[in-house]
């Protein structure tokens, strides 16, 4: 009787134990972004329920936590926060040119002369006065700079930020590293950073075919912001992403920052307005900054525009294919061009520029250096005046292209100071050039792959435009997600018989631009070229169509818009959209009304 009563207590004993072990077992963490009505509010709700703050993101009103299940689900119980995001990763748009094994292809140009920069520098137009700042990789050891105040503009901030002044020339490199705080020399061991910033601002001099000696770069007297915050494997978190963009924003007024550039991309999971990496862009826009994206690499297939790129207010770039390199002999848009509707029907990309083997420096020892398998000259850099070893590569992508974009916009902002980001992004727009068919008013691309056409250096610089973008919208509206807040969509509609994009009281010509079948362009050995001057629909609907979104009891509510979030995904109108064998099929039944909890988590 005695044993049993020992066996029992024993066998009971043995079972508290498992289930206190169990219990003590702790509950797997992740990382999220949490957002309230200010990142303080938001950093004690955090530790409310017991996560752990590892930054604020003051820029978005938000924190980066680290948190377990039963923490996401007494954080999104609360009525104070606003939205709950995993801390999602971003990536580079670029990748080695392509050789082929059976022939040598044509060497690249340089950024300067792809771009067409080069006869603005013969005029004088080389930047000089204006600041790009740059979120990427990082740059290649630069022994100038230095921590400390020594020649920093009064009023900077002790941020751990390395500092250089060429107190001739007046020129400046600032560089701060977000995935290394503690670094006291830049680095790129990725070598991504360092080509875009070439691309934008080497002032480095080489002869260029059938041109002469030019300078590497499109803007190549500018001064550089550097905010490392992608890693050795050209990736990082929308966190670090966001902090450098906070970053840049807040020293915007003492160092002078005019553009920042933006040559990476995640996918798409939410509108625009709702994602933090879209916010905190729109945040950037919103103080003035001219913010420049690149597209995305996703292309041929339609709706392939990724975060930020798909922000309406932002300056979205994709790429096209020198003649050099193409069958045809004339420039074509490059089949990896990530293409448009965006996921609230928004037309972009809004210009194309050059992303084709461009050629730039990169870090000999850096990750993409190495996947050459040719050994590269080492060569000397150029920056403010001053120089660093690296080797001259040649990248694809839309990377490539923003960053001349970013530079020809600091072009543009030397002859004309005066102007504001929505006037350089209609500037740029209403200057690029289509591409149409030869003796016929009718387009090769769509609106959704060329977006306003091909960038035309010296007319963006020189001729007279006076438009103004991103007419109808109203980014503080926007910016705005409590229940009085407006949001907006785009007027790209979906003719599913037809199997056609199309946008609703558009211009009859040119012909084919207005509409599209998502299918991929094929020559046919005839000839086009591209027109400037042509593309006049800068009001109106190529902003915005109308719609918005409401606010119903504690959810967003969307009349007329096409994307819905149900079960962790985004599908279009309570359906969903395929697209097969050169068009878009339909699988479900349209809603008139869709609904998005304010809080996502993937």
């Amino acid at each position: 009787m005695h044993l049993r009563r020992y066996r029992l207590w024993l066998v009971l004993g043995l079972l508290l134990v498992v289930l206190l072990g169990i219990a003590s077992v702790p509950q797997p963490s992740f990382e999220v972004i949490v957002q309230a009505q200010d990142s303080a509010t938001a950093a004690e709700l955090v530790a409310k329920y017991d996560g752990s703050v590892l930054q604020p993101l003051p820029i978005i009103d938000s924190v980066v936590a680290r948190v377990d299940a039963s923490t996401v689900a007494a954080l999104q119980r609360d009525p104070a926060v606003r939205a709950i995001w995993q801390n999602r990763t971003v990536q580079v748009t670029a990748k080695p040119a392509h050789r082929s094994d059976k022939e040598e292809l044509p060497e690249g140009h340089y950024p300067s002369v792809a771009s067409g920069a080069y006869q603005l520098h013969q005029a004088g137009i080389t930047g000089k006065g204006v600041t790009v700042a740059v979120v990427d990789s990082g740059m290649p050891f630069f022994p100038k700079l230095k921590a400390g105040k020594g020649g920093r503009p009064k009023g900077a901030p002790r941020d751990g930020s390395l500092f250089y002044l060429n107190r001739r020339t007046g020129r400046f490199v600032l560089y701060k590293d977000f995935l290394d705080p503690n670094a006291k020399k830049s680095q790129d061991p990725f070598g991504h950073g360092t080509h875009v910033l070439g691309i934008i601002g080497d002032a480095t001099r080489a002869e260029e075919e059938d041109v002469g000696e030019v300078y590497v770069g499109v803007a190549p007297d500018v001064n550089l912001v550097v905010a490392r915050a992608l890693g050795p494997d050209g990736k990082g978190t929308y966190a670090d992403v966001i902090a450098a963009i906070d970053w840049v924003v807040s020293i915007r007024d003492v160092y002078g920052v005019d553009i920042l550039n933006l040559s990476l991309y995640a996918p798409v999971e939410a509108p625009y307005w709702i994602d933090p990496l879209g916010q905190a862009v729109m945040r950037a826009w919103q103080a003035g900054l001219v913010v420049v994206v690149a597209a995305g690499n996703g292309g041929p297939q339609p709706a392939s525009v990724g975060v930020p790129a798909n922000v309406p207010y932002v300056i979205s770039v994709g790429a096209y294919k020198e003649g050099r390199f193409t069958d045809s002999g004339e420039d074509e848009l490059a089949d990896f061009s990530a293409r448009g509707p965006t996921e609230s029907r928004f037309v972009k990309p809004d210009v194309l520029a050059a992303g084709w083997q461009v050629t730039g420096p990169m870090p000999v020892d850096s990750e993409l250096a190495q996947r050459f398998s040719d050994d590269d000259d080492v060569a000397e850099v150029r920056w403010a005046g001053s120089r660093s070893t690296v080797g001259y590569y040649q990248l694809s992508g839309t990377s490539m292209a923003a960053a001349q974009v970013s530079g020809l916009a600091a072009l543009i902002l030397q002859q004309h100071p005066d102007l504001t980001n929505d006037e350089v992004k209609a500037r740029l727009m209403e200057t690029a050039a289509l591409a149409l068919d030869e003796g016929a008013n009718r387009a090769v691309y769509s609106i959704w792959e060329q977006g306003a056409g091909k960038i035309q250096a010296w007319d963006a610089v020189f001729a007279d435009v006076s438009g103004v973008a991103n007419q109808g919208l109203d980014i503080a509206a926007d910016l705005d997600v409590t229940e009085t807040g407006t949001h907006f969509e785009g007027y790209t509609e979906y003719d599913q018989d037809a199997g056609l994009f199309y946008i609703s009281d558009a211009p009859a010509l040119p012909e084919n631009y207005f509409t599209w079948s998502g299918g991929k362009w094929t020559w046919a050995g005839g000839k086009w070229t591209w027109a400037g001057g042509i593309w006049t629909w800068a009001g109106g609907k190529w902003t915005w169509a109308g719609g918005k979104w409401t606010w119903a009891g504690g959810k967003w509510t969307w009349a007329g818009g096409i994307w819905t979030w149900a079960g962790g995904k985004w599908t279009w109108a309570g359906g969903k959209w395929t697209w097969a064998g050169g068009k878009w099929t339909w699988a479900g039944a349209p809603l008139d009304t869709i609904t998005v909890t304010v809080g996502i988590l993937p």
